[in-house]
């Protein structure tokens, strides 16, 4: 069970609670717009993660007519529903937890807000007298965030003494994504993580490697078989939430 675990902390893991305030009116919620709407968002006050709840309930408004067909149009709603959520109790994210790093690729200094929530203890995982080799392709480095990633990744395997951690970069090719999987099928690895830059052409290659005894894992975008051992995935409502609300604080209060 700690192998398994200790595959997915590689990492970064973030989930939250849906907490919502029973004082909320819905029904009203649904019938306000401009500055009715945020008039009595106002008078909710509310704080934390309860207000991150509110933005990722409300439906999705007809107000700003491009962005409504664009997500019309590219079906956000249908991977919306099939996206992965936290399953049972989940531990609560608070400001400024985490653990600061220079990350081992970029020289960057970075905060690492999983290792206050979903921490895996230091030291050897499953069976100590072995040597754990994981692979772990993702699309490219070119983006901050996909470097990032990398970095939170080597430094966890960094943590346990019998886990060595292979980082690749497919450099946003997804033929050459395939070859990193299939080359760490051959040489038998003892477990796969996929960022993909596209689902599907992962399916037939994570597939493989499950047939074969390999675990495997989707990073952030699900992988292209349901077959996956797991998924480690970003609160992509919370994150629109977010944004959104400080795009309103901005223009709102200036």
């Amino acid at each position: 069970m700690k192998l398994k675990i200790s595959l997915m902390a590689l990492v970064p893991i973030v989930c939250f609670n849906m907490v919502l305030s029973a004082q909320i009116d819905w029904r009203k919620v649904s019938t306000l717009q401009d500055e009715a709407f945020l008039a009595y968002v106002e008078e909710l006050g509310l704080t934390g993660q309860a207000s991150l709840d509110f933005w990722k309930k409300i439906p999705l408004s007809r107000a700003n007519r491009q962005v409504y067909s664009i997500f019309r149009r590219e079906a956000f709603a249908i991977y919306m529903n099939k996206y992965p959520r936290p399953r049972g109790k989940t531990p609560v994210f608070t400001v400024g937890m985490g653990t600061e790093i220079i990350g081992p690729m970029s020289k960057q200094t970075l905060k690492l807000p999983f290792t206050g929530y979903s921490a895996l203890e230091k030291g050897p995982v499953g069976n100590p007298e072995k040597t754990y080799h994981f692979g772990y392709t993702i699309h490219g480095f070119d983006h901050p965030w996909l470097l990032n990633n990398a970095d939170s990744a080597l430094w966890e395997a960094g943590r346990h003494s019998n886990v060595r951690l292979t980082v690749l970069d497919p450099k946003f090719d997804n033929i050459e994504q395939v070859r990193q999987i299939d080359a760490w099928i051959a040489e038998g690895l003892d477990g796969i993580m996929i960022w993909p830059m596209q689902e599907a052409p992962t399916g037939p290659p994570v597939d493989r490697a499950l047939a074969a005894g390999i675990p495997c894992v989707s990073v952030d975008r699900m992988a292209g078989t349901l077959k996956i051992n797991a998924r480690v995935t970003g609160n992509f409502p919370a994150n629109g939430a977010q944004q959104g609300k400080c795009f309103r604080h901005r223009n709102h209060h200036g």
